[in-house]
């Protein structure tokens, strides 16, 4: 029987766990944006959507906020999207995330 070499095993499991670490542990990135004119607002999916604003917010894939209308919360920034499309009001917050895929989801909304 070969005598194994365990300090050596504990560095190639440790490089392992970190490199496995690094892929897939991955976080999304929060930021905030204001002065948003909401152009267009969709759903799409089963309880999805989203809104296009007029301004462009390069950071985010296809220029899109994402909303997910499914929750209490998510019901809320959808009738506040509404009412600053309707009523013609700047989104003067928006606090959001983005994604691993580059797409941006929408945490908070605030309106003037």
């Amino acid at each position: 029987m070969r005598n194994l070499n365990f300090p050596a095993i504990k560095h190639i499991s440790m490089l392992v766990i970190l490199t496995c670490g690094a892929l897939f542990g991955q976080t999304a990135r929060a930021d905030s944006i204001g002065g948003l004119t909401v152009l267009r607002i969709f759903s799409e999916g089963t309880g999805g959507g989203g809104f296009y604003p007029k301004e462009p917010i390069p950071m985010c894939k296809w220029g899109l906020m994402y909303v997910d209308f499914q929750s209490p919360a998510g019901r809320a920034k959808l009738a506040l999207l509404m009412q600053a499309k309707a009523q013609g009001l700047l989104l003067q917050r928006v606090d959001y995330v983005v994604n691993l895929d580059s797409t941006c989801s929408a945490t908070a909304i605030h309106i003037e």
